[in-house]
């Protein structure tokens, strides 16, 4: 006997990978549908020797835990083909991955923990620098630290990050808000931070789409650079006037 699994495969009893192929369709159909844009990692970062773009990835509308865990995970992993399709001895570009303890939590196995130590593995060889930020230093996978080359450490509360820093440095992360330890290469070096001159805020989703609408509409009105026939004229005589071998001013 035999059943029709996912994608019309056949499903041998005791053969699993039909019907994880199945369960994935129901429970991720969605993300795996022809439908939007194609995660290309490669039309957000600039081309090789190309001016610096920043490509900024917003997740709020993944409301579920594990859809979001999921999506990052295919994040992670067209990082990690990109790194090994164009690899580069200088730094090409910078993954920023906040909130990362979601990532790599010290207990339990999300999709998003293995890519992330692939990544971090692999990517500095290759030109890609990898940050991550946390405010729970606690409940990071301190199993990565080996992976990690440089470290900024800022005021930390919980006792039990406390002890979990101390394998890092000797010294515990209780100074004031403002100044930070930066950890490499065995050495640690205290650094304070002056406050931003420019003030930010958070905004709102209909916020941001109403300054962009704005920013998008000031672009428009403004009037572009049309030549002058009379200046390009006299040009074209200093041109014919100009001495052989001289170029005009």
């Amino acid at each position: 006997m035999r059943a029709e699994g996912a994608f019309g495969f056949p499903i041998p009893f005791g053969f699993p990978i039909p019907e994880d192929l199945q369960t994935l369709r129901i429970q991720r159909g969605a993300l795996l549908a022809a439908e939007g844009d194609t995660l290309d990692v490669a039309t957000l970062l600039p081309p090789p020797g190309g001016k610096p773009r920043l490509s900024i990835i917003n997740t709020s509308a993944f409301t579920d835990l594990s859809v979001l865990q999921f999506w990052v995970s295919r994040l992670l992993i067209e990082l990690s083909r990109l790194a090994r399709r164009r690899p580069a001895k200088t730094l090409q570009a910078v993954a920023f991955f906040y909130e990362a303890d979601a990532y790599v939590p010290a207990v339990g196995s999300p999709p998003t923990k293995e890519p992330m130590f692939d990544l971090l593995r692999r990517a500095r060889s290759t030109g890609i620098g990898v940050l991550l930020a946390t405010q729970n230093p606690g409940d990071f996978d301190y199993k990565a630290r080996d992976n990690i080359g440089t470290w900024l450490v800022g005021k930390v509360a919980q006792d039990r990050a406390i002890e979990k820093m101390r394998n890092l440095s000797s010294r515990p992360a209780t100074q004031p808000t403002g100044h930070f330890f930066v950890l490499a290469n065995g050495q640690s070096l205290e650094i304070k931070s002056d406050r931003s001159l420019m003030a930010t805020e958070q905004m709102s989703e209909q916020e941001v789409a109403r300054a962009r609408a704005h920013r998008l509409a000031v672009r428009a009105a403004r009037p572009k650079c049309v030549k002058s026939p009379l200046t390009s004229a006299r040009r074209s005589a200093r041109a014919s006037r100009a001495p052989r071998g001289q170029s005009p001013a």
